[in-house]
């Protein structure tokens, strides 16, 4: 079939805690988060230059991309740049994360992490109160803004504080 445009929903509630999609780059990697979080929304894009291509529509208010760790900063990855764009202009509360570097390997994603480390550190990794992996140069925003944000479902809001955030950041 198509790539383009398409994606394969892996975990499908979207009633998820915390109202949040995973997405990850390749099909091995979504099935390891689900392995982690067995009911949560997540995506698969076939790679991270079709993530931009994603339905917006069909993703929760928060989406935490699960980057690959190929050791290339965010503030390097321009295709990384362009989708978090769309998704905050879609009304999304956008975060990036990568799994922590393993030793002894160049490139990392959340399947060697599952194989190297197991179910509970994928978990630990991706679930936390909050999330260290998080490429600061995204996020950072006050939980308490992200919660009245959301509450008020006013998607400008949301676009607003992203953008005030890419502002403060040189973006």
């Amino acid at each position: 079939g198509k790539k383009s445009g398409s994606a394969t929903e892996v975990g499908r509630n979207t009633k998820s805690a915390n109202n949040t999609t995973y997405i990850a780059e390749g099909l091995v990697t979504s099935l390891s988060i689900k392995e982690a979080i067995p009911n949560a929304h997540i995506y698969s894009s076939g790679s991270k230059s079709n993530l931009i291509n994603i339905d917006t529509i069909t993703l929760n208010e928060r989406v935490i991309i699960c980057a690959d760790n190929d050791e290339i900063p965010y503030k390097s990855d321009k295709t990384l740049h362009k989708v978090v764009k769309n998704l905050q202009e879609n009304g999304k509360v956008v975060d990036v994360i990568y799994p922590k570097m393993i030793d002894g390997y160049s490139k990392v994603d959340y399947n060697d992490v599952l194989l190297k480390l197991g179910k509970n550190e994928v978990s630990k990794q991706l679930i936390s109160d909050k999330i260290s992996n998080i490429d600061k140069t995204i996020t950072g925003i006050d939980d308490k803004l992200i919660a009245y944000a959301l509450a008020q479902k006013n998607k400008s809001i949301s676009k607003n504080i992203a953008k005030d955030i890419d502002n403060s950041y040189g973006y």
